[in-house]
């Protein structure tokens, strides 16, 4: 190809592009004198996507030495030629890259494309333009406001994909630059397209854009496709993210390439049976995310993907991981091997030294020999697997913040977490752990300890001398009492000890300045003491599944309260104390004894959500019109219809608005949401 003086030499491309060079009248390329040729890469068309915007390019024009032009797109790009500057204006995400030439233009493999609009600027001469609607006519001529004529020839006709532009032989061009605008179909054609052949509704596919409005993720949950992914949604090569579960596809296309700036591919819970090779091709990938399929294996291409920083490859019977494939994701950060049926601990994996995040849940691994290699290791969750013990080597992980190891049947807790002085959290539930040891209190870093799900009949005193203690969760254990030394965590925001037998609850509760959730569900507590009300730090408490009778009327000096739940217990009355609940959003106390609720909830500003269901309830509380900040009301005695219309006026929901499903869910939500 030759521009002024330079012979750009043969051009071919991934998809079959061949740009040639410039044919002298015998038909072979011009030869001038010393000239060097000036090798490009190699253009792929197939993943060339952009909005009309304008690409332009200024060079001698070429027109004089032939009556043809050639132009082409990909990469941007800025290089210097013979004292002649070829640029492009870039502008978000765009792929594009003009060519000169003195043959014809070929696009093969591209067929997305539809070319609307071209522009062509003359420095002498003005500007023309043509518009169509998709594809223009074959020899259709413009003319210019200084009379210059301009042709557009489609070689085959209804192929936008290859075209010839004719120059007038009047035309002196020898130094005239010229431009061009080339705008080619936008990424929501090609979306939309894909969704309507995956038989996909536009109306269950989140589309993000960037500040140009140019899409950079496609987010799909809990569809059902009509086949594979579509090959479309894979050339829009702005996407940075792509989301694609519970959709049922049983592949993915080999034909990756254009989606060249993708870094986050997300195909959880699928039917893939297996991962193509070309997935490689995704060079900028950072994210991978393949768990919940049917993946009995994982390509050796993977290990290309050398930018990798996150793998979830969980849930698949994959039973080994492939040793190069870690070995090579140099920067890998975060490995989720869960429920793999993996039965070791793979050697790759206690070499890898990128390593911060390693999930090997649900596996059958009894030994995690070679695992105090991992030094840079710091969170590591071991659950459900039959370990015969955690190694000593542990007290080599040094930066090991988080320990999960829930479901091990580990009846005791190793001394060796003695030594690992960063650890902050402890998840050891569901051990059949009977009896903590003393050294317990010697673990002062630990902010967050899970004992939940054992057998434990009570805690060591030693217990409060855990002075970082944040979060306690003793729940499903058969404890009668909680020890007083609990009052010792002043750090303490949240304490959980439902299911527990618990008949009374500690006084030294009151010390614990920072306490805000408060959870005592399904124990056997009968009366709340009148100490409740200076638990002033609290912010939800649940009293749900006890033997209640009566609320003191302390529980109004829980200024902070936002939550209260007391369902399922044996309550006559509410106290007017909770009209002083000036933060209080939500109260449930569905399933008690209630014949009426206290008007002074009307004082309650922040009050949105009530649930009085299966009381004794008289009458309907016609007060509740009058309580501010309401916008659902769960009661299951009938309203007058003056009373309905004007809480629906105001927009509040009431039980017969809300399907019965959704009231089963709202009930379940009460006993188990953290708000």
């Amino acid at each position: 190809m030759w521009v002024g003086r330079r012979h750009l030499g043969h051009v071919s491309g991934g998809c079959g592009c061949a740009i040639r060079g410039g044919a002298g009248e015998d038909g072979q390329p011009e030869k001038k004198g010393a000239e060097e040729p000036i090798d490009l890469e190699p253009i792929d068309l197939r993943g060339m996507v952009a909005p009309p915007v304008e690409h332009s390019l200024v060079v001698p024009n070429p027109f004089a030495r032939s009556g043809r032009m050639l132009f082409a797109m990909n990469t941007p790009f800025r290089r210097k030629l013979g004292g002649t500057m070829l640029r492009t204006s870039t502008k978000a995400n765009m792929d594009m890259m003009p060519f000169l030439s003195a043959a014809r233009a070929y696009q093969d493999d591209y067929r997305s494309m539809r070319p609307r609009k071209f522009q062509a600027r003359i420095s002498r001469g003005g500007v023309f333009t043509m518009v169509s609607g998709s594809t223009p006519p074959a020899g259709t001529v413009f003319t210019d406001n200084a009379g210059i004529r301009f042709t557009v020839d489609f070689v085959t006709p209804g192929r936008p994909d290859r075209f010839e532009v004719t120059e007038p032989p009047t035309m002196d061009t020898e130094t005239a630059p010229i431009e061009f605008k080339i705008p080619t179909q936008k990424p929501d054609q090609l979306i939309a397209s894909a969704m309507q052949a995956m038989g996909v509704a536009d109306a269950n596919v989140v589309t993000e854009r960037d500040g140009d409005g140019i899409p950079t993720k496609v987010i799909m949950r809990s569809l059902r496709v009509n086949g594979p992914l579509h090959e479309d949604l894979l050339r829009v090569s702005s996407l940075v993210e792509l989301t694609i579960i519970m959709c049922g596809i049983t592949e993915l296309p080999t034909r990756m390439s254009g989606l060249r700036e993708l870094r986050k591919l997300n195909v959880a819970q699928n039917n893939l049976r297996s991962i193509p090779d070309e997935i490689n091709s995704l060079h900028a990938l950072t994210h991978l995310n393949v768990s919940g399929n049917n993946l009995q294996r994982l390509p050796e291409s993977l290990e290309d993907l050398t930018r990798i920083t996150y793998l979830n490859v969980g849930d698949n019977p994959l039973r080994t991981l492939p040793p190069r494939v870690i070995q090579n994701m140099l920067r890998l950060h975060t490995l989720n091997a869960s429920s793999i049926e993996m039965r070791y601990l793979p050697i790759s994996v206690t070499q890898s030294e990128s390593l911060r995040e390693l999930n090997l849940s649900g596996n059958r691994i009894h030994d995690l020999r070679g695992i105090g290699r991992m030094t840079q290791l710091r969170e590591l969750d071991v659950s459900i697997n039959p370990l015969d013990e955690l190694p000593a080597e542990m007290s080599d992980l040094v930066s090991l913040e988080s320990l999960i190891a829930s479901g091990t049947a580990l009846a005791e807790l190793p001394e060796v977490l003695q030594s690992m002085r960063a650890l902050r959290t402890l998840i050891w539930s569901g051990n059949e752990v009977r009896e903590l040891p003393q050294w317990i209190g010697e673990l002062t870093n630990i902010t967050e300890l899970d004992i939940s799900m054992n057998q434990l009949f009570e805690l060591p005193r030693e217990i409060g001398n855990m002075r970082s203690l944040r979060v306690l969760n003793v729940d499903l254990n058969d404890l009668s009492r909680l020890p007083a030394t609990l009052g010792q965590l002043r750090n303490l925001e949240r304490l959980s000890a439902n299911e527990t037998g618990l008949h009374r609850l500690p006084i030294e509760l009151t010390q614990c300045a920072s306490l805000a959730i408060l959870h005592i569900n399904n124990n056997r507590i009968d009366e709340l003491p009148q100490w409740i009300g200076q638990l002033t730090s609290v912010t939800e408490l649940d009293l749900s599944s006890n033997q209640l009778r009566a609320l003191p009327d302390e529980i109004g000096n829980l200024h902070s309260l936002r939550v209260l739940k007391v369902d399922l217990n044996e309550l006559s009355e509410l106290p007017a104390s909770l009209g002083h609940l000036q933060n209080l959003e939500r109260l449930s106390a569905f399933n008690n004894l209630l014949r009426s609720l206290p008007i002074e909830l009307t004082q309650c500003q922040s009050l949105e959500y009530i649930n009085v269901m299966h009381n004794d309830l008289e009458d309907f509380p016609a007060f509740v019109t009058d309580i501010p900040a309401l916008k659902q009301f769960m009661c299951d005695v009938q309203a007058a219809p003056e009373i309905t219309q004007r809480l629906r006026a105001r927009g509040v929901e009431l039980m017969d608005d809300i399907p019965a499903m959704d009231q089963d869910q709202d009930f379940q939500a009460l006993d188990d949401d953290d708000l």
